[in-house]
């Protein structure tokens, strides 16, 4: 283990006296990214081509996904305590929601429930959506109060160790769904466990897709 301090002498150290020749570099290639500013992983490919002319550069992404495809006994275990960690907070929320309560406040007690289990926050950026809001794709204003009769969804994960989960639900604002809810939601409930009957060692993407 060494201090992060270290690293530019340790860089240079194998770049100039390692026998190194060949470098992978870690480029955003998210089919989503697109970001305006300058990142850190831009500013130091870039430094490191200018100081090391001569060496090669290789891509990293695609051996990086690879790796992210299959995980490791280790990398299920974080996986699943960033889950058990949402299923906490998911669990005191319901005891929580109801009508006249604000969005934020909801996600404040999001937030609470994953740093008092070590989580240092959210996976992402938390959707609470109640009523109409729920019908905007990635609403994150959260900035409404919950009204009776409305369905509140939830879109929220902890992160833990560098590893995400991701949980959606809906609940009733008023503690009961109404019936022409109830019947929309057993709807979608039968396509999902349908859907995960599929999911099986083996299964191709595309076919799950369609």
């Amino acid at each position: 283990v060494l201090w992060l301090s270290e690293f530019p002498k340790l860089f240079h150290h194998l770049m100039a006296m390692g026998g190194v020749q060949q470098v992978y570099l870690d480029t955003n290639e998210h089919y989503r990214a697109d970001v305006v500013v300058e990142t850190r992983n831009a500013r130091f490919i870039e430094w490191c081509q200018k100081q090391y002319p001569l060496h090669t550069y290789e891509r990293a992404a695609p051996l990086l996904a690879e790796l992210r495809a299959v995980k490791q006994p280790e990398e299920i275990k974080q996986l699943q305590k960033a889950c058990d960690i949402t299923n906490l907070a998911f669990r005191r929320v319901l005891r929580f929601v109801n009508p006249g309560v604000k969005e934020y406040e909801i996600e404040a007690e999001f937030i609470h429930e994953f740093i008092r289990h070590g989580s240092r926050g959210f996976a992402y950026t938390p959707i609470i959506a109640s009523g109409a809001n729920a019908c905007v794709l990635h609403y994150i204003e959260n900035d409404q109060a919950c009204k009776p009769g409305d369905v509140l969804l939830l879109d929220v994960g902890a992160e833990y160790g560098n590893y995400n989960a991701d949980m959606t639900r809906c609940v009733p604002v008023s503690g009961r769904f109404t019936k022409r809810q109830k019947d929309v939601y057993q709807a979608v409930l039968r396509v999902m466990r349908g859907a995960m009957k599929l999911l099986r060692p083996g299964a191709l993407y595309f076919e799950y897709h369609r």
